[in-house]
């Protein structure tokens, strides 16, 4: 009985370029695709076909239906960033590789401490922005308060 099988069309011109490759990176050294000017996906495909390399993330965040904290959300983030490790079973990343993904994590760190400040930073805005509402609301009458509103939106 003849088990059905999907053969995926080849063309002989690629199917030789991949034997050129995974030749390059047996002679070479994983180091091969360092600078190779294909896109990172291509790369991460070509290391996970010819080196069986692994990279996998701990566990998956949960989708979420309530309104965004971006605050909470970045300190969640950095959190997960912290505790990030590369599992390296078969010993198929190389030293490149490993260094590559301590770099990544190190700038994605700095950039989430930079959003954390700049969302604080919005959450401080508003919160003083009700707080001045609130005191202004017991000094001033309506329309005075939407006039005070208009000139506050203007600042901003």
């Amino acid at each position: 009985m003849a088990a059905n099988h999907y053969y995926p069309p080849l063309q002989e011109g690629s199917l030789r370029a991949l034997l050129v490759v995974k030749a390059a990176i047996q002679t070479e050294g994983d180091a091969y695709l360092d600078n190779a000017n294909y896109s990172d996906e291509i790369v991460t495909n070509l290391r996970h076909l010819f080196t069986g390399s692994k990279l996998k993330v701990k566990k998956e965040r949960p989708k979420s239906v309530t309104p965004l904290d971006l605050e909470a959300e970045t300190r969640a983030l950095y959190d997960e960033l912290m505790e990030f490790t590369i599992e390296n079973e078969d010993g198929g990343l190389s030293t490149g590789e490993t260094l590559n993904a301590i770099k990544t994590r190190t700038q994605l760190l700095e950039k989430l401490l930079g959003q954390l400040e700049r969302s604080s930073e919005v959450k401080k805005y508003g919160q003083f922005r009700e707080f001045v509402i609130q005191q202004m609301s017991a000094y001033l009458t309506a329309d005075q308060r939407n006039e005070f509103m208009k000139a506050l939106d203007g600042l901003v």
